[in-house]
């Protein structure tokens, strides 16, 4: 249900912004929840008759309707479109013209609805682009990834559904009989509890007819009876956009900051691209970081990884915070993207305390900025906290490396990636490969082999060959 509000409010917003404001104002507003469409009739006698009025290109929504029904994105009753488009044309209130469109319409309003609503602003947006009735020009662009959002989340039908699970490890969750799926594939995990949770997970690996799922909330409340699996068919994508600086997220990359969701400018993948090194960009300018020690002995060059060895008891948390603080371009003639306008931050924080993210949180947001008036405005957080699933902690570095990458390829920022801290993320690791069976000495934590050989000397003569060449084969000691 919050779900269909936004959607609804985000899609309005921009199609307000492109001009058609009846439509637009009118879903903006009221956020189109499922039970104020069945219960309002102001929705039935106002805003459908705006969208009729608008003149929208109710013949191509038939038969764009009539393609998502072949695919199971509408309900089976295959009247809708058409009774729908009745309803517009007239202005009457579908529920209530008879008992079987009640029914129908109460049980799929809220998927169907979106869908529509999703649907309509996409065709106006395609016709005015082709030079059709549309009065203004819309970003086509942005208008489908926001129809996208409608039915995304993962939620879209036919789906492949399995209550096969065989066992469950710790974080991993074993499928038997799985047909179709591949490695690094989303599914969704409804539990059998009274809570009626539903858990995301990712194909770990595939054997045979067997899949290993590593689930990001815990396994808690899965059986083997009830849980059923359903298979999304895509990789791992989180919504991304330029409006997530300034804001602050969970591991999983939800708004924790009590501000509304980010509007998707588009959805990336988290496992990312590989990059040529051979390509890369000789670095040449450097970041400031406003500390001395770092800024004149060991500078930070664009584009540059360099590592922050610590321990416990020191104060690397301080020093991240004043860092991201502190930290911009260097200002010279020469440089024209020195500006501080093109300068982002990217702070990931893995396994930490509560007092520690309520330390950063309030530096960020209280603490004025060398630059700006709030270290939050270029600043995009994501904090796992240590009562957070472990297994989260896996995705948190790459969701900030993939906004990362968003505002460095597609809006040409400098960004800086801070990551706190590495030692949680790789527990992590060990902790899927320990419930893998796998052996932690070969790929976890790789072993090491210390020699401590005991060699008498002939006459007590250290020239002697014998003597003489293990020094060398020992590394001289």
């Amino acid at each position: 249900m919050q779900h269909g509000r936004l959607v609804a409010s985000q899609i309005g917003l921009q199609a307000r912004r492109a001009g058609l404001d009846i439509i637009g104002w009118s879903l903006e507003r009221q956020g189109v929840l499922a039970n104020d469409i069945v219960d309002d009739t102001w929705y039935y006698q106002s805003v459908l008759p705006a969208i009729h009025n608008e003149g929208f290109a109710l013949e191509a929504m038939h038969v764009f309707v009539q393609e998502l029904q072949l695919v199971g994105l509408f309900s089976d009753w295959a009247g809708t479109p058409a009774y729908y488009a009745n309803c517009v044309g007239y202005g009457h209130n579908p529920v209530t013209r008879s008992s079987h469109a009640a029914t129908s319409w109460t049980n799929s309003v809220h998927k169907d609805w979106l869908v529509f609503v999703g649907i309509v602003i996409v065709e106006e947006t395609k016709m005015s682009h082709k030079g059709g009735h549309g009065s203004k020009s819309i970003d086509l662009q942005l208008f489908e990834v926001n129809a996208k959002a409608v039915v995304r989340d993962y939620y879209v039908e036919p789906r492949i559904d399995y209550r096969t699970i065989s066992g469950v490890n710790g974080p991993l969750v074993i499928l038997e009989n799985v047909k179709v799926t591949n490695q690094q594939n989303m599914l969704y995990l409804h539990s059998s509890d009274m809570r009626m949770i539903v858990l995301q997970g990712q194909v770990l690996e595939v054997q045979g007819s067997k899949a290993v799922v590593q689930v990001f909330e815990g396994t808690d409340g899965i059986d083997n009876r009830h849980t059923h699996c359903e298979f999304t068919g895509d990789v791992l994508k989180m919504p991304i956009s330029e409006e997530m600086l300034g804001r602050a997220f969970n591991g999983s990359g939800k708004a924790i900051d009590g501000g509304p969701p980010v509007v998707a400018e588009d959805y990336l993948d988290i496992q990312g691209q590989p990059i040529n090194p051979s390509c890369r960009d000789y670095p040449k300018e450097m970041i400031q970081t406003g500390i001395s020690a770092i800024d004149v002995m060991n500078s930070i060059a664009r584009g540059q990884k360099i590592p922050l060895f610590s321990a416990a008891g020191l104060p690397h948390n301080e020093i991240a915070a004043q860092i991201c603080r502190q930290a911009g371009l260097v200002q010279r003639k020469d440089v024209m993207d020195s500006h501080q306008d093109n300068f982002a931050i990217v702070f990931g924080a893995m396994g930490v305390n509560m007092e520690t993210a309520r330390f950063f949180r309030n530096d960020f947001e209280e603490v004025p900025c060398l630059y700006h008036l709030g270290c939050m405005q270029n600043t995009a957080l994501f904090m796992n906290l240590a009562n957070d699933p472990t297994i989260e902690r896996i995705i948190t570095p790459r969701l900030a490396l993939t906004t990362a990458e968003y505002l460095a390829y597609e809006r040409d920022l400098h960004v800086l990636v801070i990551l706190t801290d590495m030692s949680s993320y790789a527990d992590a690791l060990r902790e899927v490969s320990a419930a893998r069976e796998e052996v932690p000495g070969r790929r976890g934590y790789p072993g090491s082999i210390t020699q401590l050989p005991i060699l008498t000397m002939p006459n007590d003569d250290i020239t002697h060959p014998i003597p003489d060449l293990t020094g060398y084969i020992t590394e001289g000691q």
